[in-house]
């Protein structure tokens, strides 16, 4: 297959996948708002997901790398996730939005991981850039977005269940774009742990991405929230969280080329300086269209990170577990770190207020940021930057 053709594909998938979180996800804990769940509430039901994703990522995708069935098994995870969004109209309490929050949570926590893996490995094999395939997850969780926060604001936030359901139904079958490769390799296929713990590079990726997603999570969850509270309307909302998006596509696109000319960790310094300054602003602006400029520094800082630390994984990873390595890190930064940051930013914002819950973000970034700067590694004489 021509390389043009396997760039589509994955970049359709991701298109797709990424269109379905932004249905959903921007107005989700404004529609939790709205049926009187307190911001406590919002932080432990944040916390689901992280939880999941800790445990549920690395097993499942460590599974589907075993047994070869990568594909098979993000396309059912997908299809758990349309039934579940399916119900979530019914869910009008508490204990009624836990429930089908922590069965969501449990469908959802394996595909970031698990597709991002796969689509890497992909592009690996074919010698393209990841980041020019990803970039096309942030264009449709932009426009996505944008739209339906315009559209859930006219007709209320209950609809965007079913709509994500189908959504999701179209993600469990764009998983046919992309390519299986054969299962992981090893003594026994067990799990690699020994050779990531010696590797220096995938530690301290982990380290790093450990802090910088407890603060990312942060974001996602009180961002609409507080979006709200300093007076701006759900289309406020979905241009904050979709217009960022937009800005992804081209730190993601020239993610790539960075990397070569500075090395790694100077690319993701980068990407953990604009995230910091996202937190720092929002910590001391007090109106929507300053908390929307802040928003804007998100979008480049985030698509830096993202990329640059899958193709460092990628590059790194044992033989055959490069998807269960990038989902490990997916539960780590997005499974971990929001599970401990997640119930005391909820705390943090209800009774020390949002701007002090985005200080403690800032500074989870900038010891991310320390840990990168610690633990690089030096190039040797007249050898390329360091990985």
């Amino acid at each position: 297959m021509q390389p043009a053709a396997i760039m589509l594909r994955g970049s359709l998938y991701s298109a797709v996948y990424w269109g379905v979180i932004g249905v959903f996800e921007p107005s989700f804990n404004v529609h939790l708002q709205n049926l009187g769940i307190t911001g406590s509430q919002i932080g432990l039901l944040g916390a689901i997901l992280p939880f999941l994703q800790l445990w549920v990522a690395p097993l499942y995708s460590g599974w589907a790398d075993r047994l070869g069935k990568r594909r098979w098994m993000l396309a059912g995870a997908l299809l758990a996730v349309a039934v579940v969004l399916f119900l979530f109209p019914w869910a009008r309490t508490f204990p009624a939005v836990l429930v089908l929050s922590f069965l969501l949570a449990l469908g959802r926590s394996p595909t970031v991981g698990l597709g991002e893996g796969v689509s890497a490995r992909m592009a690996a094999r074919h010698g393209l850039e990841y980041g020019r395939m990803r970039m096309w997850g942030s264009v449709g969780f932009g426009i996505i977005a944008i739209l339906c926060g315009y559209i859930w604001s006219r007709i209320g936030t209950t609809s965007m269940f079913p709509a994500a359901a189908v959504m999701a139904l179209l993600a469990a079958l764009a998983v046919g774009f992309l390519e299986e490769e054969p299962p992981a390799q090893g003594p026994a296929q067990r799990f690699p742990l020994r050779e990531i713990r010696s590797n220096r590079v995938i530690v301290v990726l982990l380290i790093g991405s450990f802090l910088i997603g407890g603060a990312l999570w942060l974001g996602v969850i009180f961002g609409g929230v507080y979006m709200t509270d300093l007076g701006g309307g759900l289309e406020m909302v979905g241009i904050t969280v979709g217009l960022p998006a937009f800005l992804e596509v081209p730190a993601m696109y020239l993610s790539g080329r960075l990397v070569r000319r500075w090395g790694g960790t100077k690319t993701l310094l980068l990407g953990y300086a604009l995230v910091g300054a996202y937190f720092l602003g929002l910590a001391v602006v007090k109106t929507p269209m300053l908390a929307l400029l802040m928003a804007l520094l998100r979008g480049p800082g985030f698509g830096l990170f993202m990329v640059s630390t899958v193709v460092l994984l990628e590059r790194n990873a044992p033989p055959g577990w490069a998807a269960t390595v990038v989902a490990l890190m997916s539960s780590v930064s997005f499974g971990l770190a929001p599970l401990l940051s997640s119930p005391l930013g909820g705390w943090i914002y209800q009774h020390l207020g949002p701007q002090t819950m985005f200080a403690f973000a800032a500074a989870l970034v900038g010891a991310g940021a320390l840990a990168l700067w610690w633990g690089r590694e030096k190039p040797a004489p007249g050898s390329g930057p360091a990985a």
